[in-house]
């Protein structure tokens, strides 16, 4: 998951920037990151509206967004300002933060780094690193299976991909 550092960075400099005090909490009401020593709004209006079905909500003068991940909430940015300006400088932070939350899972991602490996998308340097970083022994022998079929309906592929898969399970 994204580190609470990461999130203070990035809000800290869209705070510079805009002159927008900014605030991201987790579900809870607990400050993850905050431009401000201030406290914006209770805690229990935050975890009301966490659990609310709506995005976005003004209370006064903060703007409440919902940061989601993979369509579920993750946190809670609090943007507060100038109505208009605030309301647009929290939505920036918010698509700035999901990136950074998506950014985040495709880089310690298992399947993603094979993906990439196999698509040659990766530099010889970044092999080695990102296998360190996810535990991917490197001189292991491995094999790929390509599998082409005429009719994308056929499942007579999918079948046997999964027996062979549970065979080489059972083996090991």
């Amino acid at each position: 998951m994204i580190s609470a550092q990461t999130i203070k960075g990035s809000i800290d400099e869209l705070g510079a920037i805009t002159k927008v005090e900014l605030c991201v909490m987790d579900l809870n009401g607990d400050i993850v990151a905050s431009t401000t020593e201030r406290e914006m709004l209770d805690i229990s209006i935050i975890t009301s509206f966490a659990q609310s079905p709506v995005d976005s909500q003004v209370i006064g003068d903060v703007h409440l967004f919902k940061i989601l991940d993979e369509g579920e909430p993750s946190y809670v940015l609090l943007a507060k300002g100038d109505s208009e300006h605030a309301y647009m400088v929290g939505k920036i932070g918010v698509s700035q933060l999901q990136n950074l939350i998506v950014a985040y899972k495709e880089r310690y991602d298992r399947n993603n780094f094979f993906q990439n490996l196999l698509l040659d998308n990766m530099l010889l340097i970044d092999v080695y690193n990102r296998a360190r970083k996810l535990k991917v022994e490197v001189n292991v022998p491995r094999v790929i299976i390509l599998v082409e079929v005429k009719h994308s309906n056929d499942n007579t592929a999918q079948e046997l991909l999964g027996s062979i898969m549970h065979h080489i399970q059972v083996i090991m």
